[in-house]
Order: C-alpha cells, then structure tokens, then sequence
C-alpha cells in the first residue's frame, strides 16, 4: 500500500520531535494519519511524560490501523531526508517501508510486532477534558527559562503560578533549605487560572526548546495535576502529557 505525505511535516515535525524523545517507537498507520504514542518515566521523582503526535497523511487502501514498528526513528529520518520531493509517496509493504523514484530507492526494515511495547494513551478522552488554565507561550519566553535554568544548574524543578492574570515560573527547589531561586514572569493568560502552585521537572521545557517551535499553548486540568503542552497545525498535532510532580 502507497501513503502520500509532506516530507517537510513529516520530517522537522512528527519525526523530529518522537526522535527527542525516543529512538524507537511503534508508528500507528490510519486511513488518513499516522501518529506515536511514547511514555517517557521519570521514576525518581514520580513524574510521567507522555508523547503524543499526529500528522495527516493521504491513504486510500486501509482498512484498519496499522503498526509500524521502528527500531530507529533517527535512520528512518535520515531515509527520508535524501529524498528531494516536496511530496512524496512511500510504499509500505509487511517488513518495510520503500521509496523508489528515478533519483533514489530505498528500502527501511520494520520489527515484527510484539518486539516493542505498544504504549497506550485514551486521546479522546484526553481531548473530552475541561482545561481550567490556558497559556500560551512563546518561544522567546521559553528560551527564557532555558537561559535562566543556568543560574541554577544543579536545580531540576520549576513552578508554574498564576498572579494578577499573569503566569509566573520560579527555577528552585522548595524542599530544600538555603537553595537558589530565580523567577521570571512568562506573560498574559488566556483564560482561567491554576489553583496552587504546580511544580514540574525542567526536562519537558528543555524538550519543548530542542523542537524551535514559535509558540505552544500550556493547558492544565487542576483536579487531575494533568499539564499539556501543544503545537496544534491544520496537518499536526503535538501533545506532551505531564503529570506535576509530587510536593
């Protein structure tokens, strides 16, 4: 069967950002998108990061969901890479994903089922969630933090509040006595507010950077200590689903 992609959606955007998080992945093949579901657990400090992105792709000839399974998502970009359409129509046969054009060929084996987990993530009852707090946040702000998490290397936590209808972050940590702070305002909210200071690991800011987006909308849901981060374009959607951390 034969898909048709946007080889740059595909490549700097749904490829690029599963390679941040992971090297390999199970791709899920629909009739007209494909996306990746990846946990990410950060035991030491109860924290789950949760991988979520989509991108639409044109296919006539599924009948049901197919897996991928991708030993590397980096070797598999770099397939894609060398190919030197704007669109472009990839053959996915049982065991592999081919390309063949008049300039190039190319043949990436895919791993049977079973060999990698098939994580799991209920998307629509994701979506069906009453968001008590939206923000967006540029890209400029989260540089911002980036730099700002310098002053305090040996730090991992940050805290998101809301005061006078503006969010605020604090780089600290406040179980420890005597320890650094740094606080920084990250602008104008959009609507709602946050019940209580929610506190997360920095690493999920430090991923958001890597991916160079102009901006993403920070949502969160006070009663279940659910933070989403998003990048939501007519051809792909990005969800990074993290847990707060516990006090």
């Amino acid at each position: 069967m034969k898909i048709t992609i946007n080889k740059q959606i595909f490549l700097n955007k749904f490829l690029y950002s599963i390679s941040k998080f992971t090297d390999k992945a199970v791709l899920g093949l629909n009739k007209d998108y494909i996306d990746c579901i990846s946990h990410l657990d950060e035991k030491d400090s109860k924290q789950t990061i949760i991988l979520y992105s989509k991108t639409m792709v044109n296919n006539d000839e599924i009948d049901k969901p197919i897996n991928l399974n991708i030993l590397s998502i980096k070797k598999l970009a770099y397939a894609i890479n060398c190919i030197n359409q704007d669109i472009i129509q990839l053959e996915i046969n049982t065991n592999n994903i081919a390309y063949t054009s008049e300039e190039l060929n190319f043949k990436f084996h895919l791993l049977e089922d079973g060999i990698l987990e098939n994580q799991t993530l209920n998307v629509n009852r994701l979506n069906e969630l009453t968001f008590d707090f939206e923000f967006v946040l540029t890209n400029d702000k989260l540089n911002d933090i980036i730099k700002a998490s310098a002053f305090i290397n040996d730090i991992n936590k940050i805290y998101l509040y809301t005061k006078n209808d503006v969010l605020f972050c604090d780089i600290t940590d406040r179980n420890i006595s005597n320890v650094d702070t740094i606080s920084l305002p990250l602008g104008k909210l959009v609507s709602g507010n946050i019940n209580e200071t929610t506190p997360l690991k920095l690493n999920i800011f430090k991923i958001l950077s890597s991916l160079k987006n102009d901006k993403f909308i920070i949502k969160i849901h006070n009663k279940t200590g659910i933070i989403v981060f998003e990048i939501n374009e007519p051809e792909y959607n990005l969800k990074y689903i993290v847990t707060a951390l516990i006090k």
